[in-house]
C-alpha cells in the first residue's frame, strides 16, 4: 500500500462508481462470491444483500477475507462491492482471522475457497438451487488411492463395524463428510443414497469435523483428501 492511502486511493478509485476498479478485480470478486456460496450452499444474491442468517453471514465474512487476501482492494473498494460499509468490512476480515486460528472448520472452507474459486463465473451470480456435486466415485477414488484400498472395498456394506474391513467406519465418516463438505451433497440426502438413519450419518459428519478440530494430523489429512477430490482437470484417481 503506498504511503499517502487518501492519495492512493482518489486515484484508485472514482468515489461514484465501483466501475473505475479493474474489471478483472470486480470478475474475480464475483467468482469468490459464487464459490463461497456455493460451499455454504447459499445463493451468492444473498452474500451481497442484508441477508442476516448465520450462514450467508458466514458466507460474506468468508468471501470478503478471501477477496482481500486474493485481490488485495482499497478497503472503501471491497465494502462497496459487498454492500457494506468499510467499518464493517473492517470488522469481517478481523472476525475471519480469529476464527480461523481456533476453527478448523472455517480455515478449511476458507481453503476450498480459494482452491475452486477459478472454476466459477466472474461476469454474473450463480442461483443455487442445490449444490453441484462431486460424484460419489470421484470421492471414493481418492480415499482409496489415498488409504491404498482396491475401489471395491469401499463398498457400503464393508464400511460397517460388523465387516471384518480395519477402519470400515473410519472411511464411512470420511467419506460421509467428503460428500457434504466440497461434494455438496445435503446430510439428508446422503442419508437417503445410503439407506442408513438421517441421525447416523450427521454423527459420522460431525466425529470428522470435531476431529479436525482437535487434531493437526486430521486437518492435513482432510485437506489433503479435498485437495485431491478438487483436482478436477486431472485425470481421476482409483
Amino acid at each position: 500500500m503506498p504511503e499517502n492511502e487518501l492519495e492512493f486511493e482518489k486515484e484508485y478509485l472514482d468515489a461514484s462508481s465501483i466501475e473505475s476498479r479493474p474489471l478483472r478485480s470486480a470478475f474475480k470478486a464475483t467468482q469468490i462470491v459464487n464459490a463461497a456460496g456455493s460451499i455454504f450452499h447459499v445463493n451468492p444474491e444473498g452474500i451481497l444483500s442484508g441477508a442476516t442468517d448465520k450462514t450467508s453471514t458466514e458466507a460474506r465474512h468468508a468471501a470478503t477475507y478471501v477477496i482481500d487476501e486474493e485481490i488485495d482492494p482499497v478497503l472503501h473498494w471491497l465494502g462497496r462491492f459487498m454492500g457494506r460499509h468499510h467499518t464493517t468490512v473492517m470488522y469481517g476480515l478481523e472476525k475471519v482471522r480469529n476464527e480461523i486460528v481456533r476453527d478448523g472448520v472455517m480455515a478449511q472452507k476458507i481453503r476450498i475457497i480459494r482452491a475452486s474459486y477459478k472454476n466459477m463465473p466472474g461476469d454474473h451470480l450463480i442461483t443455487i438451487n442445490q449444490p453441484p456435486r462431486l460424484s460419489l466415485e470421484k470421492i471414493k477414488g481418492v480415499v482409496a488411492t489415498v488409504f491404498m484400498v482396491n475401489t471395491d472395498r469401499l463398498a457400503w456394506e464393508n464400511l460397517t463395524w460388523a465387516s471384518n474391513f480395519p477402519h470400515g467406519y473410519f472411511l464411512r465418516w470420511i467419506i460421509i463428510y467428503l460428500l457434504h463438505e466440497i461434494g455438496g451433497w445435503p446430510i439428508p440426502d446422503i442419508a437417503e443414497h445410503f439407506s442408513q438413519r438421517h441421525r447416523s450419518t450427521q454423527e459420522g459428519y460431525e466425529r470428522i469435523k470435531a476431529s479436525m478440530t482437535d487434531d493437526p494430523w486430521m486437518r492435513f489429512l482432510v485437506h489433503a483428501l479435498q485437495d485431491l477430490c478438487l483436482e478436477k482437470d486431472k485425470a481421476p484417481v482409483g
